[in-house]
């Protein structure tokens, strides 16, 4: 019988809906020092136990469901956390407000999280984590790196790609890996239409 490897391990974990996980796994999913997420729970923000110890006070632990509520209403990408029942939406380099407007497009209560980040190298890390299902991608830093951007985002099977680009280019010329392409300032009401069909067929699988 093959053994389960640790990633495998963590693959299971991650979509079982009984889960727990310690102060070290939540600060690798959000990305932040043990300290940190200590310091979130001391103050009520991400709520846990304590699991019982002969010596006092014993290890910290989160279940799935309460991580998954903290993650969303700090807007952390979800990543091996990301379920068929949830769609995390990236935008990169978005016009002015144009994140909270697609946000508000979005069917309210549907399991959408819309997290911005104001530049395109940022934005590879965050899709290299994965558990991201759509960039929105914005071209003010260029139109190569953009295009990169969405390369890597095929890499790690994001689900839709979408390019914002300037008023000034043809949408037609040569630009490649988007399944959509928009100007600058579209309205987010078209881009999120295109998210919800992608969500959908992510539900139906």
């Amino acid at each position: 019988m093959k053994a389960t490897t640790a990633t495998e391990k963590r693959r299971q974990q991650a979509t079982d809906p009984k889960a727990v996980y310690t102060t070290g796994q939540v600060s690798k999913l959000c990305r932040v020092a043990p300290r940190t997420v200590s310091k979130w729970m001391d103050r009520g923000q991400l709520v846990g136990y304590r699991i019982p110890s002969v010596k006092g006070e014993g290890d910290r632990r989160i279940p799935r469901d309460e991580l998954i509520r903290f993650m969303k209403a700090l807007k952390i990408p979800l990543g091996e956390l990301a379920t068929a029942d949830t769609f995390a939406v990236l935008t990169v380099c978005p016009p002015a407000a144009f994140t909270d407007s697609l946000a508000k497009y979005l069917p309210p209560y549907a399991g959408y999280t819309v997290t911005a980040v104001p530049r395109t190298i940022d934005a590879g890390f965050v899709v290299g984590a994965g558990g991201i299902d759509a960039v929105v991608i914005g071209f003010a830093d260029g139109r190569g790196m953009a295009v990169q951007l969405a390369a890597r985002c095929r890499e790690y099977g994001v689900r839709l790609v979408v390019g914002m680009v300037g008023d000034d280019a043809d949408p037609a010329d040569a630009i490649t890996g988007f399944d959509m392409l928009v100007r600058q300032y579209s309205h987010p009401r078209d881009v999120a239409d295109r998210i919800a069909v992608a969500f959908d067929a992510k539900k139906e699988g």
